[in-house]
């Protein structure tokens, strides 16, 4: 629930700070995605899109302005980091140019989503990134999925739905259902040839 407001509370000052400080589009590449995933851009800001979440909870501004510094770690807080996405954040700078900030994205890491940027990026002229290390929570986990990365063992298929999706079991569903139809139908056109009565 905190995260929740915490979320929505970030997207009401989200189109004035992407235009001043942060970033106006992400754009993720890495395994099982055929083509580049494009977020945020017009509309992309809404209060749980998955361009709000990856900027606001996935360490941007730590690592680029030094917000809340004590959340960035100097080394990966775990080996197992999984998969990684390389994202590439679009900035627009005061003087109208447009920067560039590269962040690795690792959203199956042990323990949680884990992003690491590195330091002495240049954007806005005079500034550099700070960098480091930082461990998001489950909630970029599910933007991210949301966004269109697949989960680790379906990237041969690209963004393939897991095998529990609601689409999957409303098939499956469906499936069940249209068997007992037929059942049923066979079973009563059975009944109806027993009921029938000798030919003379």
């Amino acid at each position: 629930m905190r995260i929740g407001i915490v979320v929505a509370l970030c997207a009401l000052v989200l189109p004035a700070a992407a235009l001043a400080k942060g970033p106006s589009q992400a754009t993720i590449t890495g395994p099982g995605l055929a083509k580049p995933l494009t977020l945020g851009g017009r509309g992309g800001w809404t209060a749980d899109s998955p361009m709000t979440v990856l900027t606001t909870r996935g360490g941007f501004f730590q690592v680029a302005w030094g917000g809340q510094p004590e959340r960035t770690l100097p080394a990966p807080p775990t080996r197992k980091l999984g998969p990684r996405y390389r994202v590439v954040y679009l900035v627009p700078g005061p003087s109208g140019q447009n920067d560039r900030i590269r962040q690795d994205l690792y959203p199956f890491a042990h323990g949680g989503p884990v992003t690491y940027t590195a330091a002495g990026q240049r954007f806005f002229k005079t500034r550099r990134t700070l960098g480091g290390w930082f461990r998001a929570g489950s909630e970029l986990k599910a933007a991210v999925l949301e966004a269109g990365i697949p989960r680790p063992g379906n990237e041969a298929r690209g963004a393939s739905p897991p095998a529990d999706s609601a689409e999957n079991r409303s098939i499956t569903w469906l499936a069940a259902v249209l068997a007992l139809l037929a059942l049923a139908g066979g079973t009563t056109v059975v009944a109806r040839r027993r009921a029938r009565p000798a030919a003379a």
